[in-house]
Formats: structure tokens, sequence, C-alpha cells
């Protein structure tokens, strides 16, 4: 399968989930309000966060042994069901004898009992992790796209049946969570061994292999996870959960502009894997200077109507969430560069490579993000953000260019010839789309 198809699949998926959860966060916004919704992020980002430090990159050694035809998909499977048990146990057992820790600094203001609604979501996390990856290493993208399609209406039908229907508040969410939690953790067990096949036989190969592979990319990966997040995590300490449902809000639609960036990049990812090194650098720059250009027409149509868009659908409470929003743009679309070295790393099979430069953007972003979030609140926050995607984007930049030899413009300057192709293939797809 070509990536023009896969990137197809993978678009037409996304587009439409995107619009399920774009549903789903205007309920949330209309009916818990600021604070309401900073809550449900908060504790949503948690989960996510934990999940990934958890999986210690083992979604990207799938990726890749399943894309050389190291290791059975099976065996690859098994691994991903054992381990989810024990992380999922392991991370229980550390968030309750920390919980005291959290609710008094990265989760302030929320609820000591609110650990165990984070807990319960873990496992669905790790597997649901695992099994995108998987499915990346099998080429299985069409099967991929309508699992996650499915679930993302799973999902907003029980937001709306608990919020909508019987308008239960926050513990309505907490229900939703639990609710969609253990339906999602079901189906992608279900679909993932139904696919791969599985076996619970310890093959320690693998596991060394999976763990050597995986920790060589873990620590930068997590660096930029963690600092992704910090922004969040100190405006909540400083100003609370209504900060937080504001600032979320002005994240979550100026990242959802990386749906671009991500589709091209998972329908890219088998093919850069087992092409020669200099045969993969030219694709990577293509991948890069189109998802580049195709973000920065979206922010230029999106911008302007920024203030309308959000207090007409979130309702004028949000209003504060405007200048926010249009500041994290062109950060946001800078790091369609992110994944460039990310990408190359993989075809060498040496995932370490990124983390230097990753842990450098880190620590260039830290100072800056606690000055401009303490002085500015969510605006500071906003600006400390757009700096740490610009010095992660020329960092990564560099990097590639030094291990390519690829010149600059080929990694952001789309050509005509490309430019005209795009154009009809969107203008035929579109055409197809209305008949």
């Amino acid at each position: 399968m070509g990536v023009k198809r896969n990137i197809s699949y993978i678009l037409v998926s996304q587009i439409f989930t995107l619009t399920i959860s774009f549903i789903s966060s205007i309920i949330i916004s209309r009916y818990l309000g600021p604070h309401g919704r900073g809550v449900y992020f908060l504790i949503i980002t948690t989960v996510q966060l934990i999940s990934i430090i958890g999986n210690v990159g083992l979604g990207t050694a799938f990726v890749y042994f399943l894309g050389k035809g190291t290791y059975e998909k099976k065996e690859i499977t098994g691994l991903a069901c054992l381990y989810t048990i024990f992380a999922s146990l392991i991370t229980a057992f550390l968030l309750y004898i920390g919980r005291d820790i959290m609710t008094n600094t990265i989760l302030r203001g929320l609820d000591k009992w609110l650990i165990w609604i984070i807990v319960i979501q873990i496992p669905s996390v790790f597997i649901q992790y695992f099994f995108t990856n998987i499915m990346i290493g099998l080429n299985k993208f069409l099967l991929s796209a309508f699992v996650n399609s499915v679930l993302a209406v799973i999902s907003l039908g029980t937001i709306f049946y608990f919020l909508v229907l019987n308008n239960a508040g926050l513990n309505g969410i907490y229900k939703q969570m639990v609710l969609f939690s253990f339906i999602s953790l079901t189906l992608y067990i279900i679909i993932l061994v139904r696919a791969t096949g599985v076996t619970l036989n310890v093959n320690f190969n693998i596991i060394k292999d999976s763990f050597s592979y995986g920790m060589k990319i873990f620590v930068g990966f997590i660096g930029y996870q963690v600092l992704n997040r910090l922004d969040m995590y100190i405006l909540n300490y400083i100003l609370g959960p209504a900060s937080i449902g504001y600032y979320t809000l002005s994240t979550s639609l100026a990242e959802k502009i990386w749906l671009v960036d991500s589709s091209i990049g998972q329908a890219a990812i088998p093919k850069i894997t087992y092409l020669k090194p200099s045969e993969s650098a030219q694709l990577i720059a293509k991948v890069c200077r189109t998802s580049i250009f195709s973000m920065f027409i979206i922010a230029l149509i999106v911008a302007p109507f920024s203030k309308l868009l959000i207090t007409f659908l979130y309702g004028v409470e949000f209003k504060p969430s405007v200048v926010p929003f249009i500041i994290l743009l062109p950060g946001v679309t800078i790091m369609g560069i992110r994944n460039v070295s990310y990408y190359f790393s993989m075809q060498q099979g040496r995932p370490g490579i990124t983390t230097k430069y990753t842990i450098l953007a880190g620590l260039l972003s830290i100072p800056v993000y606690l000055i401009l979030t303490i002085y500015f609140g969510i605006i500071g926050a906003a600006l400390a953000s757009s700096f740490s995607y610009i010095i992660t984007a020329v960092l990564a930049t560099w990097y590639f260019k030094k291990a390519t030899n690829v010149v600059v413009t080929e990694l952001y300057v789309m050509r005509l010839s490309e430019i005209v192709f795009y154009y009809k293939e969107f203008k035929n797809f579109f055409l197809r789309m209305i008949k």
C-alpha cells in the first residue's frame, strides 16, 4: 500500500475523529465551564503523560521491528499486553503513595480521590499507544483508522449522555471517563489479538531488544513531552484549574493543525524505515516541507476568525483563550519539522540520536516557561510554548542537515510543481467527496 493511500486513510480518519472530539470539547466547555474544563483536562493530560513516560519507548521499537520483520507480530502483541498489565500495576502503586504530593503541586485544586480516576484510565491508554504503533508497523492504516473512528463516536455518545441528557456535571464526566476506559480497553485488545494473534510465552530476546531500542529515545522523548506540558502544570499551581480551562482550549485548537503533520508522517514511516539513507533523507525532507506548508495555510485561514470561532462555539466566557491561541500558531506551524530527526533515526535504527537536542531545547525553555507564566499567566505560557517549539525546530534542522547534508530549504520550502500537484489532488479529492 503506497504512502499516498495511507495518507488518505489516516487523514480521513483523523478529520472524522477531530470533528467528533471538536464537538465533545464544545459540550464539555459549555456544560462544565472554565473550571470544570480545567479539571477534566488536568486529569486527561496527566493520564496521557503517565502513559507516555510508562511505555519507555516500546511503541517505537515495535514499529521498527515490525517494519524490519525482526520478530513475529504475535510476539510483539504478547509483550504489549503483558507490559500493559505490569506497568499499570506499578503506576497505580506509585500514584497511590504520591497522591498527597501530586494534589498539592501539579494537581493542586483536585480532590485526592480523583487519583483513582487517573489510575483506572492508565491501562486503556497504554494499550491504545501499543495498538497504534503495531498497526503502523504492520501497515494496517485502514484498520487503525476504523477502530479510532468507532471509539471517537462512542466517546461522544457517552459525553452527550452524561452531560447533555443527564446534566450530571463533573460527577458525570468522571463516570464517562471510567466507562469509556473499559470500553476502549476491551475493543483495542479484541481487535489487536484478532489482527495479529498473541503469544504470552516470554521471549527474552524481544524483551531485551525492545527495551534497548526504546530506551535510546526514551530520555529525549520524555523530556519533550514533559516540557510540552510544563506550562499547564505551572499555570494550575499559580492560578488554578480555571486557567487550565482557558489555556487548554487555546492549545487544543492550535495543535489541531498537527493533524496534517501526523497523517503525512505516520503514512511515510513504513517506507522511511526500509529505504536507503539518502533516499530516506529526501523523503523525510519532502514530508516536512509538505507538512509545514499545509499547516501554514491552515493557520493563515484560521487566525483572523479565532475570536468569532471561540466565542461563538464555546461561549463568551472563553474569550481569554483567543490571544493565547493566536500566539501559539507560529510555533505550532514551525513544529512541523519536529519529527525530521526522529524519522531519520528510525531509518538508521539509532533512536537515541534525537535525545541531545531535545534535552538542550528543554533546558533552554524551562526558565522561559517559569518567568513568562509567572508574570503573564496564560499569555506568557503561550509565548513560552511558541519559543520552545521554535528552538526545537532550529535544533532539529541543524542536526538533520549535519547528518544528511540536505539543504535547509529542502525542509521548509515547497516546490512550485509540488504545490500545483497537491492543489490538483485536493481538488479531485474534494470533488469525489461531494459526489
